[in-house]
């Protein structure tokens, strides 16, 4: 078989398809909507197959089996696209109410596929277009195959659209401006294709001009339904509010990272990094309540702390909804937008940021997260000082022995003779969150400085110092 340089999009697509799914079975989410992604990829490849037939000469009987396959995968992947675009632009797509919306655009596209493949009255056959490809001849029922995919392009236009109108998150609107700015184009030349083939103007033909466009939309959409955090496109525009917003949270933040060393105590920390984020912040420690807020009515204060021991990573409401719901549903509950977890295997030195719900709304691209956890380390030294300091004031210890952990032990050993330097007591609570790092990662010292946020040699100076080597 000859390949022409009119099949040259076809088989750039159908190679980037297959990247494509590749990275989506490997992906960090994997849900019913990844699924559906997944199924409209394998047959945009067929739909490739198809094309590469179309472009093939002289025609003959392969060049019409290719033709039945494009068509064939055309229709439920129309289906599928509508599908992912209510999931993309709602957040309970999975409600009952929308079953009337999913019956009518399957049963509609299964009707079509019954007609393309049983009989000749949606396409009769295949004819030369322009000397290089083919094209379909219409059967008497064409029209019904063409109002499918306006039906189609309109709701893959309109439904992101009233995504944008509603009160939603900011990743959920993020989504559906990635979503309306790659399938524009696309729609566009779909629709003009049709239109110009229904009046039998033959300018030019989709199987040579939508294949790579089809190829990029669905990148997008597989961005989109992949990721938890998702870059936001108005970042890029350099007149944007959405720009000019973000450079100042980042340099807000880059500020406050540099003079973490200056500020006297936790509260004041925590109010300069309330006031940046636009929301309140909670400092909770195991065992020893709330340390600092800057909301003394939050109903997080009534956060259940079992439920804070389960969470071991940086933990945002919105990402967990599908994977954890019991979760979200508690922190949503809570008002509580996300939960950064500092030591959580200590048993003495774990505490939590809980920060309230505007949190949502400035920070939720991966560029916001590498940027407020950079802070994270450098306010972990002040965090653990002011645990060891409520230590003091918290009496209901009175319990401890020698089985307690060294972290207890040394609030104890502090509360009964404070003249001591207050590093004594650190570096015992140091001692024991290295420790149980160390154990966790199975005595891998690499995994352990990653865990602990440490260099590998300053790790190794620590191991050497507290007998831990």
């Amino acid at each position: 078989m000859t390949i022409y340089a009119y099949s040259i999009p076809a088989i750039l697509a159908l190679i980037a398809k297959v990247v494509i799914l590749y990275f989506s079975q490997r992906a960090e989410v994997q849900d019913d909507r990844t699924v559906i992604f997944r199924l409209a990829l394998v047959l945009s490849i067929a739909m490739n197959v198809g094309e590469v037939a179309f472009l093939q000469k002289p025609f003959d009987s392969a060049v019409m089996y290719g033709a039945l396959i494009y068509y064939a995968a055309h229709i439920p992947l129309m289906a599928f696209l509508v599908h992912l675009a209510i999931s993309i632009s709602v957040d309970n797509y999975r409600s009952r109410r929308f079953l009337p919306v999913y019956t009518f655009i399957y049963g509609y596209a299964l009707a079509l596929e019954i007609l393309l493949l049983f009989t000749s009255r949606l396409i009769e056959g295949i004819e030369d277009f322009n000397g290089y490809t083919a094209t379909r001849v219409p059967g008497p029922l064409f029209w019904l195959y063409e109002l499918f995919m306006l039906i189609s392009f309109a709701a893959l236009l309109s439904l992101p659209i009233f995504g944008l109108s509603r009160r939603r998150g900011a990743v959920a609107r993020t989504k559906c401006k990635l979503w309306l700015a790659t399938v524009s184009p696309l729609a566009f030349l779909v629709v003009a294709v049709l239109v110009l083939l229904h009046f039998k103007i033959r300018w030019f033909n989709a199987t040579v001009t939508a294949p790579l466009l089809i190829a990029l939309f669905l990148a997008a959409v597989g961005y989109a339904t992949h990721k938890r955090r998702i870059i936001e496109l108005d970042f890029y525009i350099p007149w944007s509010r959405t720009r000019k917003g973000k450079i100042a949270l980042y340099q807000l933040l880059a500020a406050l990272a540099r003079e973490i060393p200056k500020i006297e105590s936790t509260e004041k920390l925590l109010s300069r990094f309330s006031k940046i984020l636009g929301c309140p912040v909670f400092l909770v420690g195991r065992g020893l309540g709330f340390f600092s807020s800057t909301d003394l009515h939050g109903s997080a204060y009534r956060f259940p702390k079992p439920a804070l021991n389960k969470i071991h990573r940086v933990t945002v409401a919105d990402e967990i909804r599908d994977t954890e719901p019991e979760i979200s549903a508690l922190m949503k509950r809570h008002r509580v937008a996300a939960i950064v977890p500092f030591f959580p295997h200590s048993q003495s030195g774990a505490f939590w940021l809980l920060f309230g719900e505007p949190f949502g709304q400035r920070v939720y691209t991966p560029l916001d997260f590498r940027m407020i956890e950079g802070l994270f380390g450098k306010m972990a030294g002040m965090f653990l000082d002011k645990m060891i300091r409520a230590g003091r004031q918290n009496r209901r210890r009175s319990n401890a022995n020698a089985s307690e952990p060294a972290g207890s032990v040394a609030l104890k050993q502090w509360q009964a003779a404070p003249d001591k330097p207050l590093e004594h007591y650190f570096a015992e609570v140091e001692a024991e969150i290295i420790e149980n790092a160390l154990k966790r990662c199975n005595g891998n010292q690499a995994q352990t400085a990653r865990l602990l946020g440490l260099r590998p040699n300053t790790l190794h100076y620590k191991l050497k110092r507290y007998g831990l080597a």
